[in-house]
């Protein structure tokens, strides 16, 4: 996102072989299937989005579904949780009914409802979402759930004293996140599990980390480091096999990344960051 003149800020795309600058698009907000719709809060309320649809020029107002809605993989529905906004209860323990509705925000169902937490995602196959929360009003380990769109049946996959950055694997077989503050060190690290399966292997190390779009169970990560001095390393890690290799050097290649502000290509080739020294966007070639 960028006003890098006297026109409306908008977000901005760079050809990264001509780096010709173009604008992408000229609504601002949540961009979601392949980038057809941008979401974005209502102004006016703390309960609604306006939904456009970047193909048709197509935009339309939802009330009543907080300020973010997650869009489904084929595009016909909305997930949201319907917790009131003002809701005097402290997040962990507001109730939050999960609700999938079409993607004009008609036919609303409730599919179940959780306590804190809410929708991390859809499965890619549209058929469940990932969910973060308990089931049980003033329980202090949130879970994570998966709930099925279609009979609201919900199953848990794993709970944590906390859990963060949450993430699906682009095939859905996996889960990532960070567990903090358990009282046995050795959980305290990223894990992936099997969201089938529930096998779980523990990742050691903690840091940003994003999908390969083209590699179903790939990974590229930045672990954090061991002083603000040294420079970052990106590795990649394929989940399923354990299988890791460091595709920057620190040492070889020294670069640094201002507040964590990086970006992966869905290929696995290309890796976007901003630089503290200069904050300008750079941009690193990495081997497939």
């Amino acid at each position: 996102m960028d006003k890098p003149d006297n026109r409306p800020a908008a977000i901005w795309g760079i050809d990264v072989a001509t780096e010709i600058r173009a604008r992408y698009s000229t609504v601002v907000g949540v961009m979601q299937h392949n980038d057809r719709y941008v979401t974005a809060p209502l102004y006016h309320t703390l309960q609604g989005v306006t939904v456009h649809d970047r193909e048709t020029g197509d935009s339309w107002s939802l009330n009543g579904v907080g300020n973010h809605v997650f869009i489904s993989p084929d595009g016909s529905l909305i997930a949201y949780d319907e917790r009131p906004a003002q809701q005097w209860f402290y997040a962990n323990r507001r109730d939050a009914p999960l609700v999938v509705a079409k993607l004009d925000g008609s036919n609303p169902r409730v599919l179940n409802r959780i306590y804190g937490g809410g929708i991390v995602d859809w499965f890619p196959d549209g058929s469940r979402l990932l969910v973060l929360g308990t089931q049980t009003f003033g329980a202090k380990r949130p879970a994570l759930w998966h709930v099925n769109v279609t009979t609201g049946e919900i199953e848990k996959l794993d709970e944590a004293e906390q859990m963060r950055n949450i993430s699906l694997s682009p095939d859905g077989a996996w889960a990532v996140f960070l567990t903090l503050f358990e009282e046995n060190p050795y959980w305290n690290t990223t894990w992936a599990m099997n969201v089938d399966t529930g096998e779980q292997r523990r990742l050691d190390f903690a840091g940003r980390y994003a999908w390969v779009g083209a590699a179903e169970s790939t990974l590229v990560y930045v672990p954090l480091r061991e002083s603000a001095d040294a420079g970052f390393a990106v590795w990649r890690l394929d989940v399923a096999t354990g299988e890791r290799r460091q595709l920057v050097d620190p040492e070889q290649t020294p670069f640094f990344i201002a507040n964590g502000d990086w970006a992966l290509a869905p290929s696995g080739t290309h890796f976007a960051f901003v630089s503290s020294k200069d904050y300008a966007i750079w941009l690193i070639e990495l081997s497939p």
